[in-house]
């Protein structure tokens, strides 16, 4: 199976990414479908963070299609952007995992 296939669909438009000129150790999640948003948090600060901690962590939200949305429908996109980090987490994990085998592959 494919990473593709192992995910939900719903995070398709979520994008993870850093600005470090102007925002050195901060990491930001866009979400690029409607209603879109940009969630720009302290990257030291939810290393190994629950959610709560993850949205404590936030400096800044802004929602690019305008701020008219319910509280219940931001704290929806807020969850999901918390998922998404945590998958890409685990992806990344994954991959830095499968670098060391081959890096031990590769001294044998």
């Amino acid at each position: 199976m494919s990473r593709k296939e192992e995910y939900k669909e719903e995070y398709k438009d979520y994008w993870w990414g850093e600005n470090a000129q102007f925002y050195p150790g901060q990491q930001s999640i866009i979400k690029l479908s409607t209603p879109r948003v940009l969630i720009r948090y302290e990257l030291e600060d939810v290393l190994e963070a629950n959610f709560k901690e993850f949205f404590d962590s936030i400096e800044e939200i802004h929602w690019l299609d305008g701020n008219d949305l319910e509280d219940t429908q931001k704290e929806t996109i807020l969850k999901e952007a918390w998922d998404f980090l945590i998958i890409e987490e685990h992806l990344l994990e994954q991959d830095l995992l499968e670098m060391d085998d081959n890096d031990d592959d590769d001294e044998e």
